[in-house]
């Protein structure tokens, strides 16, 4: 009985040992890609508004609004410091991942 528990043991082990790296790469992967997802969703939330945002400066010049103007002109700064700050985010959550790879 033993000895057929050894047998089993030592064929049945070798795959499992492979397997373990590539199941703790893919948990590794699987968070990387949740922590990089939302700062990339803010990043295009921004980026869309700013589009909206250079329609409605378009509207302002063509009305002659100079508070319109630096009113956008303002939101439109603000937005593209949120992209800066989400995008740097996204970045470190990359670094993070390489970082822990070099270790493996």
């Amino acid at each position: 009985m033993r000895q057929t528990y050894t047998k089993v043991s030592v064929a049945l082990s070798p795959p499992y040992i492979a397997k373990a790296p590539i199941a703790a790469d893919y948990t590794l992967l699987c968070e990387v890609v949740d922590k990089v997802q939302n700062p990339l969703q803010f990043v295009t939330n921004f980026a869309a508004l700013n589009l909206e945002l250079l329609a409605d400066l378009d509207n302002a010049i063509v009305a002659g609004s100079k508070e319109d103007i630096a009113a956008v002109i303002e939101a439109i700064a603000h937005n593209s410091r949120c992209i800066e700050y989400h995008g740097k985010r996204a970045s470190q959550y990359v670094a993070q991942l390489n970082t822990r790879l070099d270790k493996r």
